[in-house]
């Protein structure tokens, strides 16, 4: 429980780093807009591409992020299955698991 504690902790964490990264450059985009004396800069078609791109790499955040921390959970799991059965075959079969458990955690995260 300590460790889904501490992942959840670790994606709320990257999460409100990400939003005010991604805060600062639609800032800094906003700005460079605004400053911007020729017509081809337009700030609608830059909002637009940004949107685009934040939420594309959002996404890929997310599913890192994910990934990332299954992959701890299983790790701690496999840990104390190794002390106490001291078999590898429970870890193979989690680990082909991993991507339905990265989507699990991914939808868990985003409700």
């Amino acid at each position: 429980f300590s460790t889904h504690l501490s992942c959840s902790l670790l994606h709320l964490l990257l999460f409100l780093l990400l939003f005010f990264f991604f805060f600062l450059l639609r800032l800094g985009w906003n700005v460079l807009a605004s400053r911007s004396s020729s017509g081809w800069l337009g700030s609608t078609l830059l909002d637009r591409s940004l949107s685009t791109r934040l939420l594309r790499l959002s996404i890929v955040y997310v599913f890192v992020v994910a990934s990332f921390s299954t992959s701890l959970l299983l790790w701690n799991r496999f840990d104390g299955w190794s002390r106490q059965r001291n078999s590898v075959y429970i870890f193979t079969d989690e680990m082909k698991r991993l991507p339905e458990l990265a989507v699990r955690s991914t939808w868990w995260f985003l409700n």
